[in-house]
């Protein structure tokens, strides 16, 4: 009895001691838990932004790996950078997609492709005007021609382009000085009488017409076949066809004339540009300022290289003496002239504005 009335303490001792702990814990009354509302789903997750694809196709007028190559190739890296890949463009070298560098023009202006280059002596069956693209002799060297393209011709023909078109141009490639890739070394224009001669572009013809050759016309995707078949003696051309038809098996000189080959544009199709956002527009364009002088970088790393190599692949590299360019200058200036007269209208204001922006009388 005793043990239990002991038993019977120790456990009210207890009892009131939780109590006491219990009257000194805080009291805290939970945050009422918002039941879910069946009408108001969860929102989804943000969409990401749209995807553009453009498709271009690359004319036979250089490789991937060309100094031409390289240039679009920069283009379209920077843009699918400073795009954030919302906008990505699909290349296609070589004329992959079926279209000739005498089709482009009209390829892109029909949507066949979203853009591409316009090597302008190869549109100018479609558009003469693209004849300026290539003047023989009339410029003498690089900066004189870029000068000339920027700030002349490019402003002249992008309203035609847009307008007739329905083509955006956005940069520019020049392909080069222009060589006579021949078997003999040219020293007098009398040499040149009678040779067969591949010639491109309408002015071009005329100018060695002029001269006394016996001028051949073949679209750049025939050339190789024409070599082998010795269908031709000899043709002018730039390092970067000289390199993609390995010319070095055919001939044995590269004659520097002292002219510039000619360019090409790059263009889109206008409905393809103008579904464009705004601000991926004047990316396009940007880009395309920053891919035309970084052409000209890779054009001229590209001279000196074969001017290093072509000694060693057995093309040797003969200087035309200047009174032979002195008179070969002054039969071009005629076959502008006469060219000008006969398309008249914008194609005159043009040749008299180009002979007064580079001093010729």
């Amino acid at each position: 009895m005793k043990k239990l009335k002991v038993f019977l303490g120790m456990a009210l001792i207890l009892v009131l001691a939780l109590a006491l702990v219990g009257c000194q814990q805080p009291t805290t009354t939970p945050e009422p838990v918002e039941p879910a509302d069946p009408e108001q789903p969860a929102a989804p997750d943000p969409a990401p932004a749209e995807t553009i694809n453009w498709v271009f196709n690359i004319s036979s007028t250089g490789t991937a790996t060309s100094p031409f190559g390289k240039t679009i190739t920069h283009f379209v890296e920077k843009v699918e950078e400073e795009s954030d890949g919302r906008l990505q463009i699909e290349l296609h070298f070589g004329g992959a997609l079926g279209y000739g560098a005498s089709e482009m023009l009209e390829a892109i202006s029909e949507g066949f492709v979203d853009g591409g280059d316009m090597s302008l002596p190869h549109i100018a069956g479609a558009e003469p005007l693209g004849n300026f693209g290539s003047m023989p002799f009339l410029h003498q060297g690089y900066d004189e021609y870029w000068d000339w393209l920027d700030n002349l011709l490019v402003p002249r023909l992008t309203p035609v382009l847009e307008d007739k078109w329905g083509v955006v141009p956005f940069g520019a490639f020049t392909f080069g000085q222009m060589y006579l890739l021949w078997n003999e070394p040219l020293n007098e224009v009398e040499q040149l009488r009678g040779q067969r001669f591949r010639v491109f572009g309408d002015i071009n013809v005329k100018f060695f017409e002029s001269l006394g050759v016996n001028v051949i016309y073949l679209g750049v995707e025939e050339l190789q076949g024409a070599m082998e078949r010795n269908m031709i003696d000899g043709m002018p051309n730039s390092n970067t066809l000289i390199g993609q038809l390995e010319a070095w098996e055919y001939y044995d000189y590269r004659n520097e004339m002292g002219a510039v080959i000619g360019s090409s544009l790059f263009g889109i199709n206008e409905a393809s540009f103008a579904a464009l956002p705004a601000d991926l527009q004047q990316i396009v364009l940007d880009a395309g300022r920053e891919m035309t002088l970084a052409g000209r970088d890779y054009l001229m790393e590209d001279d000196a290289r074969w001017d290093g190599e072509l000694p060693d692949r057995g093309m040797e590299t003969h200087y035309v003496p200047e009174e032979t360019l002195v008179q070969m200058r002054e039969l071009g200036k005629d076959a502008w002239i006469e060219w000008a007269a006969e398309e008249g209208g914008l194609a005159q204001e043009i040749m008299d504005e180009t002979f007064a922006f580079i001093g010729i009388e």
